[in-house]
């Protein structure tokens, strides 16, 4: 006899910061964590579209997070969800980096699906080196002494 669990009960349990859209992109769910790592309320952002509350940028600084939202295009192929990194904002306006890893939940008729993503914040280390190289992106060439 087997237990029935909803995965996505899981996430109002997780200690880890997480949340999850509909296969709209619509956040559903946003635990408590969420709401510590990234400042919003779960009052505040539940019923919108994710790409408008999580702002995700990938390491270049381009626009992750958009209404054409990848994960919810692997998602309607089927495929998995690969862990991933991406700067996110908090409600602040501050940005941190973090470590991501979505769950497909399919519901019991297709296309319906529900994306539960786990957020770790990035160690300071790799916070550290997106810095240098956003330095070295942004400090013009060294010069050579001339020749004399």
């Amino acid at each position: 006899m087997g237990v029935s669990i909803d995965p996505l009960d899981i996430v109002g349990r997780t200690t880890d910061a997480a949340f999850a859209t509909d296969s709209q992109g619509r956040i559903i769910i946003w635990n408590r964590a969420a709401e510590r790592f990234l400042g919003y309320t779960a009052a505040r952002v539940l019923g919108k579209p994710c790409h408008e509350v999580v702002c995700g940028r990938d390491v270049f600084g381009n626009r992750y997070c958009t209404e054409a939202c990848a994960l919810q295009a692997i998602a309607r192929r089927r495929e998995p969800v690969r862990h991933f990194e991406m700067e996110v904002q908090k409600e602040s306006g501050e940005k941190m980096w973090a470590s991501v890893s979505t769950i497909i939940v399919p519901e019991s008729r297709p296309p319906g699906y529900a994306l539960i993503h786990v957020l770790q914040p990035m160690d300071r280390r790799r916070e550290a080196e997106h810095l240098v190289r956003q330095i070295l992106a942004s400090s013009p060439a060294p010069t050579r002494p001339s020749a004399l």
